[in-house]
C-alpha cells in the first residue's frame, strides 16, 4: 500500500515539473514573439504627450460652451522600460549581497512592460465663455482623466 501511494506521490510530482516546464515554455515563446512586434508600436515620450494632448483637446472642445482648446502638459521624465531581471543573492563572511543582470532571449531583453511618465502640470487655453460652469466642467475633465490633483491645472480663456 506505501507503494503505490509513494508511486502516487511521485508521479503527481513529474506532473507539477511537466506542468512547469510547459508554462515557462510559452511564457518565454510568447514575450519573444511579443517582442517582435511591440518594438515597432512602442512610442516615445514625446509622442506620448502629443496623442494625450490631442485626446483631451477633443474631450475639451465637447463641453458645452467651449469653441476651441488648447492643451499643453508637462511631464516628469520619458518613457520607462521594464526589463526582466534574473537576481542573485550571495552571502560571504555575513554580508549578503544581490547581482542583477537581465534576462534575455535570442540576445534580447524581455520587455516587462512600460512605465508612462507622471504628469507634473497642466495648461488649457479656452476660446468659451467667461464663466465659472465652463471652467469647473474642464477642472473636473482634467482632473478626472489625468488623476491629478487641481494644483496642478491652470484653465484660461481667450
Amino acid at each position: 500500500m506505501f507503494e503505490k501511494f509513494k508511486k502516487l506521490k511521485l508521479k503527481r510530482e513529474y506532473i507539477i515539473v511537466i506542468i512547469c516546464i510547459i508554462t515557462v515554455f510559452i511564457i518565454v515563446f510568447s514575450t519573444f514573439y511579443d517582442n517582435n512586434n511591440s518594438r515597432d508600436t512602442t512610442q516615445n515620450a514625446n509622442d506620448y504627450v502629443d496623442i494625450l494632448e490631442q485626446k483631451l483637446k477633443r474631450s475639451i472642445e465637447q463641453i458645452e460652451g467651449v469653441n476651441s482648446a488648447t492643451v499643453i502638459l508637462s511631464v516628469e521624465s520619458g518613457i520607462t522600460t521594464v526589463i526582466a531581471e534574473d537576481v542573485k543573492k550571495t552571502e560571504e563572511n555575513g554580508k549578503t549581497t544581490y547581482a542583477s543582470s537581465p534576462v534575455l532571449v535570442g540576445g534580447e531583453p524581455i520587455i516587462l512592460g512600460e512605465i508612462y511618465p507622471d504628469i507634473t502640470g497642466v495648461v488649457v487655453v479656452c476660446n468659451c465663455e467667461d464663466n465659472f460652469i465652463v471652467n469647473s466642467y474642464v477642472l473636473d475633465l482634467l482632473t478626472t482623466v489625468l488623476d491629478i490633483s487641481c494644483d496642478k491645472i491652470r484653465i484660461l480663456t481667450q
